[in-house]
């Protein structure tokens, strides 16, 4: 299984937790997945090393990843066809390698129907926000066990890992949540609730991308590649300081 999802998965949870689940299968399914969550979890794993789930267990996210999947597929009412995107997305992320199909359908089907216009109908917008931000998530939780592994490091393989993550880790992160944030805000519906957990997601990203910058700088006679990592860096930067929202990575 993948490195720790800790940080994004307590956010996650949350949302889960929080988002309105109409539809009776849509409800049981929910409360299955959130059982399931506690049962296969021990207090200290619980939120911080779902790295360590078994095949069983993961093999678990994946029947009720697919039995959403399904459901959305019934679902005549949007709203409640959304809400089974979002169970299946979440619970094929967790899957592992066993849910990446289950999960790239159902967040990209989720994703475009909550784009579309919603004409007198309720769109939900806790669920459409993780639908539209959860790439996002997923590639920050693959990458930044990559980023911790460079402390320290040295070499050439080092130097080809960092080069690679200052390419892959903002275009993945940072740069895509950045993009539609300017969308979710200009959507009714979309409580400051909703917009607090798009700017927490930010701020990660790009403290974590601002801790690779430093780390990318360490290697010595490798000019080109911190050049390169600190113009993506400023050009961040500079976005964030003229919407006056340049996280503190301090804190």
């Amino acid at each position: 299984m993948e490195a720790s999802r800790a940080p994004a998965l307590a956010v996650v949870a949350l949302l889960l937790v929080t988002s309105g689940c109409v539809a009776t299968r849509l409800s049981s399914l929910q409360h299955e997945f959130e059982a399931y969550r506690a049962n296969e979890t021990t207090p200290t794993q619980k939120i911080e090393r779902w790295d360590q789930l078994t095949d069983t267990q993961a093999q678990g996210y994946l029947e009720i990843a697919e039995a959403a999947l399904e459901g959305a597929g019934r679902a005549e009412k949007r709203s409640t066809r959304v809400g089974f995107y979002r169970l299946a997305a979440v619970s094929g992320w967790l899957a592992g390698d066993l849910g990446d199909d289950v999960y790239g359908s159902a967040q990209s089907a989720g994703a475009a129907e909550c784009e579309t216009r919603w004409e007198g109908e309720f769109k939900p917008p806790r669920d459409c926000t993780l639908l539209i931000v959860l790439p996002a998530i997923v590639a920050s939780t693959k990458l930044s066990p990559r980023i911790a592994a460079l402390e320290g490091a040295s070499g050439p393989d080092a130097v080809v890992e960092a080069s690679k993550l200052v390419d892959d880790y903002p275009e993945n992160t940072w740069k895509f949540v950045f993009e539609r944030r300017a969308r979710l805000a200009g959507v009714t519906g979309h409580g400051p609730s909703v917009l607090l957990f798009v700017d927490r997601e930010e701020r990660t990203y790009y403290c974590n991308f601002a801790k690779l910058e430093r780390l990318v700088a360490g290697f010595d006679g490798e000019a080109d590649l911190k050049l390169e990592a600190l113009k993506q860096k400023q050009s961040m930067f500079s976005q964030m300081s003229d919407e006056g929202r340049e996280p503190d990575c301090r804190r």
